[in-house]
C-alpha cells in the first residue's frame, strides 16, 4: 500500500475499529515517561503495531517486524520508541496534553484491527509554593493539574494519604505544617468515568528545593511508590 494512502487511512478512518474494555489507568508524573505493554494471544506471530491516541482518533507510530519505529505524528517526534524484549511502547517527556487514551493493535490494515492493549494515560503536574513563618512553621500551597484525554471535565480532591481523610475538594490546598514533620498527600482527578490519583512525601516541607521540576520549588518531594492509580467508575 502507498505510504501516503496508508497514513491517511490511519489518520481519518479509524472510527471504527472495535473498542476495548475499561483500560487500566497509568499515572504519570509531567515529564516522565510511560510503558505501555500489550498482550500478544498465543501462537500469534507480530509483523505490524500501530500506536494510536484513541481520544483523538489520531495515529501516534508504527512498528513493523525488523524495523525501527515511524513515528507518524509530529506531535510525538523523538519521543515515542518500541522495545522490542517487553512487546511495549514508549512515550517520553509527557506533557499535560498527551493525557488520554491509548491503543496498541496489529493488522491494523485490514478491515478489522486487533486491539492487543488499551490504557488511560492520566498527567499530573503537582507543585508546591512555600511561605515561611519564621518559627519552625510555613504555609504550603499545593496545586495539581491533570491532563486526562481532550474535552474531559476533570474535578479534584486533595487527602491525606496516610489517614484518608479529604483535605480539599479543589484543585489546590493550603496547610499550615511544621518544618520537620514529614506529610504525605493525595491528588485525586475524577472524570466522569475514571479516577486517578497521585500519592506524594514532603519529608521537609518547609524547605524548598530548587532542582526539582514544576513552575514552584518543590519541597523535598518523594512520591510514595511512584504511583498509585484506581479506576472508578461514578454511580
Amino acid at each position: 500500500m502507498d505510504s501516503c494512502v496508508l497514513l491517511a487511512f490511519l489518520l481519518f478512518c479509524w472510527a471504527e475499529a472495535a473498542s476495548a474494555p475499561d483500560p487500566p489507568l497509568k499515572s504519570i508524573r509531567l515529564g516522565d515517561a510511560v510503558t505501555l505493554p500489550m498482550t500478544v494471544p498465543k501462537g500469534q506471530s507480530l509483523n505490524n503495531l500501530l500506536l494510536r491516541d484513541s481520544s483523538r482518533e489520531e495515529a501516534i507510530a508504527i512498528w513493523m517486524d525488523s524495523k525501527d519505529v515511524s513515528v507518524v505524528n509530529i506531535k510525538y517526534a523523538n519521543r515515542v520508541t518500541f522495545q522490542k524484549d517487553e512487546i511495549a511502547f514508549r512515550i517520553a517527556n509527557l506533557s499535560l496534553d498527551d493525557g488520554g487514551t491509548y491503543e496498541i493493535s496489529t493488522s491494523f490494515t485490514s478491515s478489522s484491527p486487533k486491539v492487543l492493549g488499551s490504557f488511560l494515560v492520566a498527567v499530573f503536574n503537582i507543585t508546591e509554593r512555600i511561605s515561611s513563618l519564621g518559627n519552625d512553621s510555613c504555609y504550603i500551597y499545593l496545586d495539581c493539574e491533570v491532563g486526562m484525554g481532550s474535552g474531559h471535565r476533570v474535578t479534584y480532591a486533595w487527602k491525606d494519604s496516610e489517614t484518608g481523610t479529604t483535605l480539599s475538594q479543589v484543585a489546590w490546598l493550603i496547610q499550615l505544617v511544621h518544618t520537620n514533620h514529614k506529610r504525605a498527600y493525595t491528588c485525586a482527578a475524577q472524570t466522569p468515568t475514571a479516577q486517578s490519583t497521585f500519592s506524594f512525601v514532603l519529608q521537609h516541607p518547609c524547605i524548598p528545593n530548587m532542582a526539582s521540576p514544576g513552575p514552584w520549588a518543590l519541597g523535598s518531594l518523594l512520591v510514595r511508590g511512584l504511583l498509585v492509580t484506581a479506576a472508578l467508575l461514578l454511580l
